[in-house]
């Protein structure tokens, strides 16, 4: 139990390191967090692309996955191309949300990392 506790502490004291580590300045603090009218313009902008290219992969997976039962030679096609394409289109649409995620995420992995702390400082006292 206290490996296990332990592995777990070091975990999220080194994941809060690594979300720590680079420059003080965050996606978030760039581009700023966007308000809710602006986040529903770019669902609505980015919705439809990420939609598109998530079935043209989810298509590409499944044809390859049919040749490869069939012991066909698979030739590659523009479709695979074209979604991850029209992925990283809605990717970049969709920064602002992004960023709102990302800002949560830093917010998470704070609050379990000084609970972490807290957690090792209280079994450390209980010795």
């Amino acid at each position: 139990m206290k490996k296990i506790f332990l592995l777990l502490t070091n975990f999220i004291i080194y994941t809060h390191g690594i979300a720590q580590c680079y420059d003080e300045k965050r996606t978030y603090d760039v581009i700023g967090l966007a308000k809710g009218n602006e986040i529903s313009e770019c669902l609505i902008k980015g919705l439809p692309f990420l939609l598109i290219g998530l079935f043209l992969l989810c298509y590409n997976i499944k044809y390859s996955q049919i040749a490869k039962k069939e012991n066909k030679e698979e030739k590659g096609s523009w479709s695979g191309c074209l979604s991850l394409i029209l992925i990283g289109i809605a990717v970049l649409i969709m920064l602002p949300l992004l960023a709102w995620i990302e800002a949560i995420l830093v917010s998470i992995i704070s609050i379990l990392a000084v609970l972490g702390i807290i957690i090792l400082i209280w079994g450390w006292i209980k010795k």
